[in-house]
């Protein structure tokens, strides 16, 4: 007797509590499994490492490979979604407020350095549906995979691995997609902090990184 295996369009079945078919949920997985600077910290180190004579010893392996998988399946659920639209922010012809519930995580204590995204430029802050749909007019879903485990790869190879990517804008494209998917995740999808409603720190910008944020600005504090 044959047993069909389950969909698994996002092939999260193999790091997480099950196969999903909703992209959104997917999101939630994700940043339920390793934080968003966590994650953006590994990108970059991975990339550093990737040309590196040196050997990625800053996590284990195991772990390391983990996390690729976790990044491929926000990679494919991120591509389902590059024609969504939802999660905007309303431009503001003044300097705006940046508010928590806005980008911050609502579990446990928030995070306002942490969650903050660093490589969005202010129109992806406000739209960041848009962030999918750039970086797939750049570059196939597969490229984009294939493009991640081979960087990953050469991080955990000792010496050359030969590699021949461009890795700066790939780890910025990384890097930004999975701040968009964040940033998607905390409106949208139940992840993040409850608004008070009457001005509280939780729906205000108190404590935020630059309470004001002009509109004119293009990158925040630290980069990648």
């Amino acid at each position: 007797m044959i047993t069909e295996l389950p969909q698994d369009p996002f092939d999260t079945a193999c790091w997480s509590s099950g196969p999903f078919n909703d992209a959104r949920r997917v999101f939630a997985e994700v940043f339920s499994h390793k934080e968003i600077k966590e994650l953006r910290r590994e990108v970059r180190r991975i990339g550093t490492y990737a040309f590196s004579e040196k050997l990625y010893k800053k996590e284990a392996p195991c772990d390391v490979l983990l996390d690729m998988k976790v990044v491929r399946s926000a990679l494919a659920a991120a591509h389902a979604l590059r024609a969504a639209s939802g999660a905007e922010l309303t431009p503001a012809t003044e300097p705006v407020v940046v508010r928590l519930v806005d980008y911050c995580c609502g579990g446990g204590k928030p995070d306002a350095w942490g969650d903050f995204p660093r490589s969005l430029t202010i129109k992806e802050y406000h739209h960041p549906y848009g962030v999918f749909a750039t970086l797939f007019r750049q570059g196939s879903l597969q490229r984009w995979v294939r493009d991640w485990e081979a960087l990953v790869e050469a991080a955990l190879t000792p010496g050359d691995a030969g590699l021949r990517l461009n890795v700066i804008p790939l780890c910025i494209g990384l890097t930004k997609l999975l701040e968009a998917a964040h940033l998607i995740w905390v409106r949208e999808g139940g992840g993040g902090i409850k608004p008070t409603g009457g001005g509280g720190k939780d729906a205000s910008a108190d404590g935020a990184p630059g309470a004001a944020v002009a509109g004119s600005a293009g990158k925040r504090k630290k980069g990648m």
